[in-house]
């Protein structure tokens, strides 16, 4: 339900694990801009992540830096 009506990308990494805290993920996309999604740099910390950016409807890519790449399945 939270991806339907979109999730911040500040929460979304820190809820994920991918990152600390909301100012290691802020610091993530503003300073070193290391995060993308779907292979598109994220640029934003105000970015809204929804159901519309997935893959096959059901499916998300984030990275963090080069190294560390997750594919996310979204369940209801």
């Amino acid at each position: 339900d939270k991806l339907q009506q979109g999730i911040g990308i500040l929460t979304l990494l820190t809820e994920l694990g991918l990152t600390k805290s909301y100012g290691e993920a802020r610091r993530a996309i503003e300073k070193d801009k290391s995060i993308r999604i779907n292979a598109a740099k994220c640029e934003s910390t105000d970015l809204e992540v929804n159901l519309d950016m997935a893959f096959y409807g059901k499916y998300l890519q984030l990275q963090k830096g080069k190294k560390n790449k997750f594919i996310i399945e979204l369940v209801d």
